[in-house]
Parts: C-alpha cells; structure tokens; sequence
C-alpha cells in the first residue's frame, strides 16, 4: 500500500509532501487511512495481550476511562467524539507546519493539557490561562522570531515531528496511576497511542488539520459506538 511507504518516509525524516485531492479522493483517502489506523490498533492490542499473557507486565487500568465510563452516553460523545480529537490535535498536530498562529494555537494548547491534566485545574481556570497565553504570545512574538522559528522547523522537520508525537503519547500516562512499573513499559503501554500519532500526523501533514481532527473523531467515536451498541 503505498499509504505506508509513505508513513514509513515520515518516520524516518518527519516529512511528507501535501497532497492535493478533490472530495471523492479525499473520502476514500481518509477511508483507507482509517483502516490502516484500524489495523496498527489491532497490532498494538494482539501484542500487549502477548506480552500479558507472558507475564512480562501487567497492562494498567485507564481510570480516567472508568470515570468517562459512568458518564451519560452524551457526555461521553462529547468528551471522547468532540471534544478530545479537537483539543488534541489543535495542541499537538497543528503545529507540525509553522505559522505565528499555528504556533500560539499550540502552544495555548499544550498549556491547557498541563493545566487540566497534571494540575487538576478547573475548566475556567484553564481557559483564563491558554486565553492569557495566547494574548502574551501575540504581542511577544516579532517579524524577527518568527523569521528564527520559521527557519527551525525548516530544518528540524525531525525534531519538530518527534517532539509533538512524544510530547502527545506521554501525555495519555495521566489516564493510568503513575508507577515505576509504568514508566518501565511506558512504551508499550502507549504503542496505540504512539501509533495513532504517527498516522493523525501524516494527514495532518498531507492534507491538513480538518481532515486529521476528522479521522481522530472516527478513531475515537467508532470504538465507543460499538461498545455501546452490544452494550444494548
């Protein structure tokens, strides 16, 4: 498939070229993306459940699920359909292309992430401060820095790529209490999360943030749907 020679080139270098298709491409573009998205899923599931089953770590529960899980079916759609896919790739995904404004997007974002995530702030609370911070960066940031920051991600497309994908796989350990046995096989842990990544940012790089905010929403919400289908 030629989507994952592709995908293999953006591992390596953190680069892929825009594509340009019309709307029936572009369907059948995110179509197939989405099965590949399935398939790496299925993967990372078949080898956590091997690796359990070897006794090599035991996989932690996700409390922050078991909370969203005793929402209403609404407030999950929200939260896991809307709201997170959004959220995660305006502060993580939207700044793989440099602009003023995709960087303060970015930057208010990941804000938001720590607040809420690692400080326990409340909703207000948080918006006053990536609101803040958004405010402070348009001022602060000059033709001059921009010139600077626009050469960075020039020449660090690698750099930049990794950044983000690490700084958003990194950030779902809040989901799990923090342990050395966690942090030991983090990596696996997060395999689903690393992979998912990988593939939100190669749309994101080919055909722009629209579409990978539209695939994450798919990721996320079909799963959910299922469940609460045979739930019923």
């Amino acid at each position: 498939m030629i989507e994952l020679k592709q995908i293999w080139l953006l591992i390596k270098t953190g680069y892929t070229k825009k594509k340009y298709f019309g709307l029936k491409s572009k369907i059948l573009f995110i179509t197939k993306i989405l099965f590949v998205l399935i398939l790496f899923k299925i993967v990372s599931i078949i080898l956590i459940g091997l690796l359990e089953g070897l006794v090599v770590f035991n996989m932690p529960e996700n409390i922050d699920m078991l909370k969203i899980n005793e929402f209403t079916l609404l407030k999950r759609i929200l939260i896991i359909i809307i709201l997170s896919p959004v959220l995660e790739e305006l502060a993580f995904r939207i700044g793989l292309k440099f602009s003023k404004s995709n960087f303060i997007i970015m930057l208010m974002g990941m804000s938001f992430f720590i607040s809420r995530s690692f400080f326990k702030w409340e909703w207000l609370n948080s918006i006053m401060l990536i609101t803040l911070v958004g405010i402070l960066l348009y001022v602060i940031i000059k033709e001059k820095s921009i010139s600077k920051l626009t050469n960075f991600w020039l020449y660090n497309p690698k750099l930049i790529f990794y950044s983000l994908l690490i700084s958003f796989s990194y950030m779902h350990l809040k989901n799990y209490n923090i342990s050395y046995e966690l942090l030991l096989f983090s990596p696996i842990i997060l395999l689903p999360n690393i992979l998912g990544g990988i593939i939100y940012s190669y749309v994101r790089l080919s055909l722009g943030t629209f579409l990978s905010i539209l695939l994450h929403c798919l990721n996320n919400g079909i799963p959910l749907m299922l469940s609460n289908t045979l739930l019923e």
